[in-house]
């Protein structure tokens, strides 16, 4: 017998139904903060030493070739050196502006400022 239709032969229906409506319900809902995506080329690069007040000041900050808002009016996203995948990151930053690549920044708005979510070299 299949895994997957003896565990739902002996689900009762309603907990099924309920559990595609939990899933549902959860792909289609959107976070206060969701994350929007600006392509571009990578442009300037700072980073802030814990002179400029790192850790947690905007430690890494990336900006488009174009200058482009990539949200709420900033034209930078930024990495803190506490983020998850924080290296990883950055070495796609450096990467993509090394060898030229089209980016997509993909960011949350975080108060005024927008956090590097993820990074999609096109």
């Amino acid at each position: 017998m299949h895994l997957s239709t003896h565990w739902t032969s002996a689900m009762p229906k309603t907990r099924i139904s309920i559990f595609w409506l939990i899933g549902i319900s959860l792909l289609l809902s959107h976070p206060a903060n969701a994350v929007t995506g600006v392509a571009g080329q990578v442009g300037n690069i700072e980073t802030v030493g814990s002179g400029g007040g790192a850790s947690g000041n905007y430690d890494f900050r990336v900006f488009l070739a174009t200058g482009e808002v990539i949200c709420n009016g900033q034209n930078w996203a930024y990495l803190n050196t506490t983020d998850a995948n924080y290296s990883a990151l950055v070495a796609h930053v450096f990467l993509a502006k090394g060898l030229g690549l089209p980016v997509t920044l993909y960011v949350n708005q975080v108060g005024a400022y927008c956090q590097l979510a993820y990074l999609v070299t096109n």
